[in-house]
């Protein structure tokens, strides 16, 4: 054994002695108090939590229905039915659209967008039918024409690609790289108020696939409180929004007319009263006021109701942040009229940021404001701060569109495709999606065309530098040659396909992604699978109708679908606290 020494051997030990030991030593025991203080209340006396005996062990019974599909058609209509048939194709594919390398390798980006202008101006034509028809009334040949266009309509759009699925119905929401147009539809399905006016809905009536009616002996309140910028889908947003829908009046008396009115500032100044002749006797029976000049609006289209044929409304409406000129309010004093001197509105970005940083401190002694204060005056308990000054502003709040038929009689209003969106639908055809593109003599809209002529750019950059494109591959004189056109048209076809298949050999990782929002979430469709995996049985909380599983605005997503997938995601990326907190009170947070 040979051993290298720290230090040196004392003088006294001398070569080749065998008088000595080899120990190991090791630090002597050391005692330390430790004292833990229990910051975030999880520690547990005693025997723990009680055992929650309100908890269903056993699962309910439940029976599913069946029917048909001309029993589905009669209650939806075939549009909801065909939407969720497209949705099935490429289910479980999660792709990022927004840059070219995300989803093409072996293709063309140029050719895959060509391929949806194709489509898209194919759809502009049948649309631009459809809205010519408006014109007319409904005669039997104008009926069936219109159901040929919407069955055209649908066929092409059952062609779309996922792709073109994702660039014609996402209208910018998620990403630019989409095609500019409606976006989300914020309409919803539910079009009832505070007043009966005898609301139906009717399908296949005048050759569309659902016709919404409301009938009254005067005042018909067409979305008036159906629209209330603090209700989802919202969410107290201070942005201006758009309604478009198309509607005819009498049928009975197709030559009597009357106009369709709004006044939201009104709505917000008679926000609490239980009716008014100005608002058509409309009550609102809310706790508060809000000030006239919050809301700001117009009327794009707004046309003489007739019963001869249908015609298209747009309306556009935005509600503010506001607060008190003075840092007290009591519900007493305060006037809410036009041009009111007690509140000011903060119409802007900047006005905003300001009355939150150097505006006065106010408090809200009538208690009905403190709620809707910006930031949250709700603390960590529950409870609402009400007693102490605040620097603060009040959310936007109140009726977007408080349109309503003046009072002449008795008389009914059809009206159909609702659409509620922050882009400007005037240069989108009714029932279309995209703002409209070059078609024969129409130049295309200005929003079309920014759009196209950006991304067509950007593909063809694309495409000359991507060293994987099976075209750019071949030989020269086949790349280049206009003869060879067909041949090249041909290896894009292929291509595509292939890129499709690398798309799902990708989003193979997509599977355990952490994400909240697609495509950087798992896919919706294995949501109930990961869950089971992780021992995790996800509930379906929300029940309602096929229309709202589609088009609902009732959750914090567009459709109850969204709404579902989204709380789904939520439990699962958060699936390791849930676990770790059972047993302890942090469980019922």
């Amino acid at each position: 054994m040979i051993l290298k020494l720290n230090e040196p051997l004392p003088t006294d030990v001398s070569i080749l002695t065998t008088n000595f030991n080899i120990s190991n030593k090791f630090l002597s025991s050391q005692t330390e108090t430790i004292f833990f203080i229990d910051r975030e209340g999880l520690a547990v006396s005693g025997l723990g939590l009680g055992i929650d005996v309100s908890f269903a062990t056993i699962d309910a019974p439940s029976v599913d229905s069946s029917a048909n599909y001309n029993e589905i058609t009669a209650s939806v209509g075939e549009n909801i039915v065909e939407e969720v048939n497209r949705l099935q194709k490429d289910l479980n594919l999660n792709i990022d659209y927004e840059k070219f390398d995300g989803h093409v390798f072996f293709g063309s980006a140029k050719s895959k967008l060509e391929n949806f202008k194709n489509k898209v101006v194919r759809l502009d034509t049948l649309f631009t039918e459809v809205s010519s028809s408006l014109a007319f009334t409904d005669t039997n040949n104008i009926i069936e024409k219109r159901k040929d266009l919407f069955k055209q309509i649908r066929q092409i759009e059952s062609e779309f690609t996922h792709y073109e699925h994702f660039m014609y119905n996402d209208g910018q929401s998620y990403s630019t790289s989409s095609a500019p147009g409606v976006g989300g539809n914020l309409a919803g399905t539910n079009f009832y108020n505070n007043v009966d006016n005898s609301f139906t809905s009717i399908q296949g009536q005048s050759g569309f696939d659902k016709v919404h009616k409301k009938e009254e002996d005067g005042f018909i309140h067409l979305f008036t409180d159906v629209y209330n910028v603090e209700q989802p889908p919202f969410h107290n947003s201070n942005d201006f929004f758009y309604l478009s829908f198309i509607a005819k009046g009498d049928t009975n008396h197709a030559d009597n007319k009357y106009s369709l009115a709004i006044s939201g500032g009104l709505a917000n100044q008679k926000y609490n009263t239980i009716g008014d002749t100005q608002l058509g006797e409309y009550p609102y029976n809310n706790d508060r006021q809000v000030p006239f000049n919050a809301w700001s609006g117009s009327a794009i289209l707004n046309p003489e109701v007739t019963g001869s044929n249908y015609r298209r409304y747009i309306f556009k409406a935005q509600q503010n942040f506001f607060r008190p000129s003075d840092k007290i309010i009591d519900g007493v004093n305060e006037t809410f009229e036009e041009d009111s001197t007690h509140w000011i509105v903060l119409s802007g970005s900047t006005q905003l940021s300001d009355s939150l940083t150097s505006g006065q401190a106010i408090i809200d002694i009538s208690g009905v404001y403190v709620p809707h204060m910006f930031p949250s005056q709700v603390q960590q308990d529950g409870t609402i701060n009400s007693i102490n000054f605040v620097t603060a502003s009040i959310l936007p709040q109140g009726d977007l569109f408080p349109i309503f038929a003046e009072q002449t009689g008795s008389k009914d209003i059809l009206f159909t495709d609702v659409t509620l969106t922050k882009n400007n639908p005037t240069n989108i055809h009714p029932f279309s999606k995209t703002y409209r593109p070059p078609n024969g003599t129409y130049a295309g809209s200005d929003e079309w065309n920014d759009w196209y002529n950006t991304m067509e750019s950007i593909a063809e950059d694309y495409d000359d530098s991507n060293i994987h494109s099976l075209v750019n591959n071949l030989p020269e004189v086949l790349q280049t040659g206009k003869e060879h056109k067909v041949l090249r048209d041909f290896v894009n076809m292929l291509s595509e396909q292939f890129d499709l298949l690398r798309s799902y050999i990708d989003n193979y990782h997509n599977i355990y992604k952490l994400g909240y929002k697609n495509p950087n979430a798992m896919p919706d469709n294995l949501l109930p699978i990961i869950g089971n995996s992780l021992g995790f049985d996800l509930k379906n909380p929300i029940s309602g109708s096929l229309e709202d599983y589609l088009s609902g605005t009732r959750g914090d997503e567009v459709s109850d679908k969204k709404a579902i997938g989204s709380l789904w995601t939520k439990i699962l990326n958060n699936l390791i606290y849930i676990y770790k907190t059972k047993g302890t009170p942090l469980k019922k947070v």
